[in-house]
């Protein structure tokens, strides 16, 4: 529980930025990175039933949708391509030979609530009187702009003309979807509440843990959703890298928008601070800020929190309030786990160290010393399971800096027999955390003993050989540097499961394009 709640902190601690810090880390430049594609859609200024679109730049290409296919499975965008037109005029429902299938495509998707029918398909003319015909035979509606039409039934086309003739712009140079989260929210929302008023029983009484994070992220999606106009989402490729694009472009005067407006790319210069050996198979590293949204996104945390981590946790939150605010925004986390059965079966250690960069590391210090004192007397659990839990300040020093000790393990006595079976390995794998603060950061690592924060201690200050980055990592980081990215989460799956799939990272990414935040999702091999 301790982790799960420490690593809530410290996405939070990402978000708190203020200042910004010189460099000192060189992170070389990305080979041929190029600009990813922007969607040519537009925010609806009348929201209409439209929920999402889907675009092409051709009815007989998939475009760099097509380098995204052969990078996971080689040659299958020929196939993929190839059933293309068809797979379009199946779902026109009607004959498309009066319409330009080797030009832009787009199909509408509206409320399914109101439509029988809701898909409505946008196509370049060939021949006006022949997809005339061509409808009436299929009893489908068609109107015509221009050298454009939309084809689908009669109320839906009806509906979506507006849309489809003058949001939409009338070529595309890229695959994207365009995403209407407002709309989307309106159509579900009694669904919505539901499900957050009502927890599903089977997941509540199964793992209570499981049911709050399911809760909390459903909670977040809303939040994001009713702060965003749009999400555009668009594939792009380079060397040996393929992306899923996500840009979430805020409703104005949003706290979303202020946050987003504050965003800068980051220099990652806190990870040599892990040290020679502090590497894992999960690296977090970057820098993010609040600005003007920083109370509601501490609130909003606050209240993510005590979901997924029950009331103890919502107790506490007003104390975290203190450290949180003594954040610059700065954050490196790397983490290994055992992930597989096999990782566990071989009981592969469990490591975890945090670096957070702060603007008053003294204060810091003692912020941290009264959460972590209230955490060791309160009743605390994970998954149903109660932790033993003990603090000890000033346990070992390093030169001028005071350590601390906080250790929250599983007490499997008052755990069911199912959650036994479950908790008992990972119980094994329990280690303390030692933590401190020095110079202008905080460090907390896992570990048999204080001498991993030691290391960490003498790595940030230039005593100690510091963390360089592998291959993989280090092309991840050139990458995100080269993108102008604010924070990257970088899990190399290659070194957890070698046999089964040919990729060797997978990198989650965030930043500013334009207006929008920009999540990018990335496998690399």
């Amino acid at each position: 529980m301790f982790r799960n709640s420490v690593f809530a902190l410290v996405l939070l601690s990402s978000a708190c930025g203020s200042q910004p810090k010189d460099s000192t880390l060189t992170v070389p430049v990305a080979p041929g990175a190029t600009a990813s594609p922007v969607s040519a859609a537009v925010p609806i200024q009348e929201p209409s039933d439209v929920i999402a679109s889907v675009q092409l730049v051709s009815g007989n290409s998939l475009g760099e949708l097509a380098k995204a296919v052969d990078f996971f499975a080689p040659g299958m965008s020929t196939m993929a391509q190839f059933q293309l037109a068809q797979g379009i005029e199946f779902f026109a429902g009607m004959d498309l030979s009066g319409a330009d299938i080797n030009g832009s495509v787009a199909a509408l998707l509206l409320s399914p609530n109101k439509y029988e029918s809701p898909i409505v398909m946008r196509l370049k003319v060939l021949d006006a009187d022949a997809l005339r015909r061509a409808a009436k035979d299929a009893g489908k509606g068609v109107e015509f702009v221009g050298n454009l039409a939309i084809i689908g039934d009669a109320d839906a086309v009806k509906a979506a003309s507006h849309y489809a003739f003058n949001t939409l712009s009338e070529n595309f140079s890229e695959f994207g979807v365009t995403l209407y989260p407002q709309v989307l929210l309106a159509l579900y929302d009694d669904e919505i509440e539901e499900r957050l008023s009502n927890p599903v029983a089977s997941i509540e009484q199964a793992n209570p843990f499981a049911s709050g994070i399911l809760d909390a992220y459903l909670s977040l999606g809303v939040a994001l959703g009713e702060m965003s106009e749009r999400l555009d989402i668009s594939i792009s490729s380079e060397s040996g890298e393929v992306n899923l694009l996500l840009d979430l472009h805020p409703a104005p005067d949003s706290a979303l928008a202020s946050f987003i407006a504050v965003q800068v790319p980051s220099n990652h210069d806190l990870l040599p601070t892990l040290g020679a050996t502090g590497g894992g198979m999960i690296i977090m590293s970057g820098e993010l800020r609040a600005g003007s949204a920083k109370k509601q996104l501490l609130d909003q945390v606050s209240h993510y929190t005590a979901l997924m981590m029950g009331d103890q946790m919502a107790n506490l939150n007003e104390l975290m309030r203190p450290w949180l605010n003594s954040l610059d925004g700065r954050v490196v986390m790397s983490m290994t786990m055992p992930i597989t059965p096999d990782m566990l079966k071989n009981q592969t250690p469990m490591s975890m160290r945090y670096i957070m960069g702060s603007t008053d590391s003294k204060t810091m210090m003692e912020n941290m010393r009264t959460v972590f004192a209230k955490m060791a007397t309160s009743d605390m659990e994970s998954m149903g399971v109660k932790l033993k839990t003990e603090f000890k300040p000033k346990i070992a020093t390093e030169g001028d800096v005071e350590i601390d000790y906080y250790s929250g393990k599983f007490d499997l006595d008052t755990a069911t027999p199912e959650q036994r079976i479950i908790m008992e390995p990972a119980a094994k794998l329990q280690k303390p955390i030692y933590l401190a603060t020095f110079d202008d950061v905080a460090v907390m690592a896992m570990g048999d003993n204080s001498d991993i924060v030691k290391k960490m201690i003498r790595a940030g200050r230039g005593q100690e050989p510091p963390f360089v980055p592998g291959r993989s990592l280090a092309q991840a980081l050139a990458s995100s540097k080269a993108k102008k990215e604010s924070v990257l989460f970088y899990m190399g799956i290659g070194s957890m499961m070698p046999a089964a799939i040919d990729i060797e990272g997978f990198t989650m990414a965030l930043g500013k394009n334009g207006d929008a935040l920009r999540i990018r999702f990335s496998a690399s091999k």
